[in-house]
């Protein structure tokens, strides 16, 4: 994961990255709202 140390060096941090953690929440909010359907 090429992000994980952004909070380290906000020097690393691009458009890219942020784009990747938008994706993973949106994919984890998801799984969560199918999860919390379902039972």
């Amino acid at each position: 994961w090429p992000c994980s140390n952004s909070a380290l060096n906000p020097i690393q941090t691009c458009g890219l990255c942020n784009y990747y953690i938008m994706l993973n929440l949106e994919k984890f909010y998801l799984f969560i709202k199918h999860t919390t359907y379902k039972h």
